[in-house]
């Protein structure tokens, strides 16, 4: 004869049940993570901001990388109203057409104490960097004081993994000879303690020009017997950026601006590694 169920446990199974099911749609719903949009101007920022914002702010730039270095700004247009926005500064925000007035507008300088120009070089120098993290930090705290502590976290790890990168640099660099085509890594490398060379001034107007590049394959020839690697970036002259591309040389290393989404302590780290790779390349 089969055994009839009793109906408390029943009753209490279901309940239990229900129970667990709630407290799994209590923890589900409590575990998702909801980011913060906001819209930042020039690259390099939206790049630091990336990895200062984790996975509470969605960073929506609008100024990409263009191949040669330049910036394509999107149109402010397409950006919904009541956008929370970060600037260099204000005049930054205006060439990206938003209104100094802009409610939602917060700026990492009431004046930025370098020219937009050099703003490459601030971004790569180990000694800038934490500092601009710290003012993106700061914004993001007062947008978010949820995750005030998350914020002060990400920023610890910044200056830890990169005081951690700078060190590598020195131990694989120091004292190494590098001759510099770059326009914005200057004190990147001087970090690594790096020995920099630099063409004469006169022979690097001819050369941006289009002038005596024989000599410029010459040198490039010379350092790679000699195991100086030869370093450029996008914003290298046309020029120069042509020949350097077309010698095919292991001692000849492109600088890279990392992407958007990518971690910048990382990119720098791959520099390093790149240049370091190129002084061991045996005059290949």
């Amino acid at each position: 004869m089969k055994k009839k169920a009793n109906p408390g446990i029943s009753r209490f199974r279901k309940g239990a049940a229900r129970f667990l099911l709630l407290l799994f749609c209590l923890f589900s719903f409590s575990s998702e993570v909801f980011a913060m949009d906001v819209w930042i101007t020039s690259p390099w920022l939206s790049v630091v901001a990336n990895f200062m914002g984790g996975v509470f702010i969605n960073v929506k730039p609008l100024g990409q990388w263009a191949e040669d270095g330049g910036i394509n700004k999107l149109s402010i247009k397409k950006v919904p109203a009541g956008s929370h926005f970060i600037a260099l500064d204000y005049d930054e925000a205006l060439k990206y057409g938003i209104q100094s007035s802009q409610k939602n507008l917060f700026v990492l300088y009431t004046h930025l104490p370098f020219s937009y120009e050099e703003a490459d070089t601030y971004f790569t120098d180990p000694s800038v960097l934490p500092f601009i993290a710290q003012r993106i930090m700061n914004i993001f705290s007062s947008l978010d004081h949820e995750h005030y502590f998350f914020y002060q976290r990400r920023l610890a790890e910044f200056q830890g993994r990169l005081e951690s990168t700078v060190l590598l640099g020195r131990q694989l660099l120091k004292g190494k000879k590098v001759f510099n085509l770059s326009k914005g890594f200057v004190e990147f490398l001087r970090a690594a303690q790096c020995e920099i060379l630099h063409p004469e001034d006169e022979l690097w107007k001819e050369w941006a020009k289009g002038d005596s590049l024989d000599g410029l394959k010459q040198k490039i020839e010379e350092c790679r017997k000699n195991n100086v690697p030869v370093l450029f970036d996008m914003k290298s002259p046309v020029s120069i950026h042509k020949v350097l591309l077309e010698s095919k040389s292991l001692g000849v290393v492109l600088l890279e601006y990392p992407d958007i989404g990518q971690d910048i302590i990382l990119s720098l780290y791959d520099q390093y590694l790149a240049i370091w790779n190129a002084a061991s390349s045996g005059g290949s």
